[in-house]
């Protein structure tokens, strides 16, 4: 996706599309404890524990607290860095 140059939005990560889910689910829980450490990981899943039909934004901005759309280019900016456009060569 990094390569395509087609990389989702959080919420994208999240919607009905089970190939996303497996895809990037590891990555979004990733890059949420590298911006806010496994705290604000603790964080979001019981907000989404506490209410599981809120909306995924909404359950962001109760656990995490930054502007949504923030996060999103942080995601995007993190899997830029994290799985480069050009494979490392191996050493």
């Amino acid at each position: 996706m990094v390569r395509a140059n087609a990389v989702p939005t959080m919420t994208a990560a999240f919607s009905g599309d089970r190939r996303l889910h497996r895809v990037l689910g590891h990555a979004t829980f990733d890059f949420i404890v590298s911006r806010v450490g496994k705290d604000g990981l603790r964080r979001f899943l019981a907000a989404l524990r506490n209410d599981p039909t809120s909306n995924l934004v909404g359950v962001y901005r109760t656990a995490l607290g930054p502007a949504f759309d923030d996060f999103n280019r942080g995601f995007e900016q993190y899997l830029r860095t994290r799985f480069p456009e050009q494979p490392q060569a191996w050493n």
